[in-house]
């Protein structure tokens, strides 16, 4: 490969029973797209970025639909669940343990179907997207960090600095990617996991 070519971001189709993570370097972006309205989804005003996180080195997130690759701290709530899962947690209410409220935080995302998640690499040049997911399910997003202190659990995500040119002009181009992917193929009206 001539160091002229360009490489295509990967795009991958994020179905049920599916985990993968992404370990992103010194200030690469995640970016939550959400889709407003499938009535509006075929331009850019359909659209807007629901959330994004700026990464450290030792920086890491879990995208999940599978409660058996939840990390160890995370609790799924009673009202958050469906499917086989409800029978889990009734069985864990019914041997005495208490009810959970939804567990929140900055480190936490909740996208639904037909939202899709975007990594970008600013330092990357000509091709600053490293990957696109087209979520067809819900999922949830665990980012941790393997430099563990609570300074850190609780600025993670947080911009580093002032954002660059280079930064905003990256993170654009990612939504736009994003949004050229076209009207979702499905469409969650809430979020819950399980199924």
């Amino acid at each position: 490969m001539s160091a002229n070519s360009r490489q295509e971001p990967l795009i991958r189709r994020f179905g049920s029973d599916e985990t993968i993570r992404w370990s992103p370097r010194m200030g690469d972006f995640a970016l939550w797209v959400r889709c407003n309205s499938v009535l509006d989804a075929d331009n850019k005003e359909g659209w807007t970025i629901a959330d994004y996180w700026q990464f450290r080195d030792g920086d890491y997130l879990t995208i999940s639909n599978r409660e058996q690759d939840l990390p160890a701290w995370f609790l799924l709530s009673w009202e958050e669940v469906s499917g086989t899962l409800c029978r889990q947690i009734c069985d864990r209410m019914n041997a005495g343990e208490p009810p959970t409220e939804p567990m929140d935080g900055p480190n936490i995302w909740r996208p639904c179907g037909g939202d899709r998640l975007v990594l970008v690499r600013p330092s990357a040049g000509a091709q600053p997207i490293l990957e696109i997911l087209d979520l067809a399910t819900c999922a949830l997003v665990l980012g941790e960090t393997s430099r563990p202190s609570l300074a850190n659990v609780l600025e993670f995500g947080a911009p580093i600095g002032e954002h660059s040119k280079a930064d905003a002009i990256t993170c654009r181009y990612g939504f736009e990617a994003a949004v050229a992917l076209g009207i979702p193929q499905t469409m969650s009206v809430e979020w819950s996991f399980g199924g």
